[in-house]
This record gives structure tokens, sequence and C-alpha cells, in this order.
């Protein structure tokens, strides 16, 4: 699975790609590849992040040090992106790339201050 997601994301980003031509659907790309990659071979260098929305750079940024094992890396980021206004923290709860996060007493307390969806 991880390897099709690698393939489809560098398929959007060979040259001529529709996404290739578009700075937020080829920064998407780049990501997915990131954090497919990440799951297969780590670790991976970070793709650059995506210019003029600072939030979903550090939380795309946390996804990837969560799934390369660096939980403290992982939280500052998302401290960081909480303090900005990152606001879909339910996403944060249940998004697969933090699992290794969710026992962490640290994850829980950041998380704590914003009361899960109904």
């Amino acid at each position: 699975m991880w390897q099709r997601g690698i393939n489809h994301g560098r398929d959007a980003l060979r040259p001529g790609s529709t996404a290739r031509d578009h700075p937020v659907a080829r920064w998407q790309a780049e990501q997915s590849v990131a954090i497919s990659l990440a799951r297969l071979h780590p670790p991976v260098r970070e793709p650059a992040p995506l210019p003029g929305d600072e939030i979903v750079s550090l939380v795309q940024s946390a996804q990837l040090a969560a799934v390369q094992g660096t939980a403290e890396d992982a939280i500052a980021k998302l401290k960081q992106a909480l303090s900005l206004g990152a606001g879909d923290v339910q996403h944060l709860r249940d998004d697969p790339n933090f699992a290794t996060l969710r026992g962490r007493p640290d994850f829980r307390a950041l998380l704590a201050p914003f009361a899960p969806a109904s």
C-alpha cells in the first residue's frame, strides 16, 4: 500500500502532470511521498513547507516526525500549530500518522484543553 502511495505521488510530480503545475497539489504530492517513504525507509528528508500556510505545514511536518519516530519533534510542531490557531483538533486525535503519540501523556495533555467532537 505504501509503495503504491509513493508511485502515485511520484506520478503526480512528473513533468506534464496537472499536479506539478499547481503549488498546493504539488506540495501535497510531495508530502504524501515523504510520509509513505518514511513508513518504508526512514529517515526521509522533509519537503519544503507550503508557502502561505504555516499551520498546515506544521501539522504535516508533525505527521512526518511522528511516523519517523521523533515524538518530541512531532509534539513540538503540533504545539506550535495549535498556538497559531490550528482548529481541527479532532483530526489530530484521529489521524493515523499520530497513532504512535496517542499513548503519550504529553500528546494527551496538548489536546486536553480542546473538547472532543460530539
